[in-house]
């Protein structure tokens, strides 16, 4: 009786043609810290948004507060809607005359 042994050799891994190589693991460390870090600051963007939204909430209402403050005062000096005033830094208000129609062309228009 004859006895065969039989050798099998492994076939060689057939390469796909797309595989270029292996990053070294300080390349792979780095890349993985830059999308960590990369994340973290698209977290903080989003959380600047939302307090963008809240301040710019704060201020149209801070708007509408002086706009009704201003209202008030117009009402109270019975001023006709739409006609313009200023405050002065001591407190008086004054009139804000139309264009054409200030004191000063009004002396310098001849009487008829």
């Amino acid at each position: 009786m004859e006895t065969t042994t039989e050798t099998t050799v492994p076939e060689p891994e057939t390469k796909d043609p797309l595989d270029l190589g292996k990053l070294t693991p300080e390349e792979q460390g780095s890349l993985m810290k830059i999308k960590g870090d990369s994340a973290q600051y698209l977290v903080k963007i989003g959380e600047f948004e939302v307090m963008k939204a809240r301040l710019l909430g704060k201020l149209d209402q801070m708007d509408k507060e002086g706009q009704a403050i201003m209202d008030s005062i117009s009402k109270r000096l019975g001023l006709d809607p739409g006609q313009q005033w200023v405050a002065m830094q001591d407190g008086a208000i004054r009139l804000v005359e139309p264009p054409g129609t200030s004191q000063a062309q009004a002396e310098a228009t001849p009487a008829s």
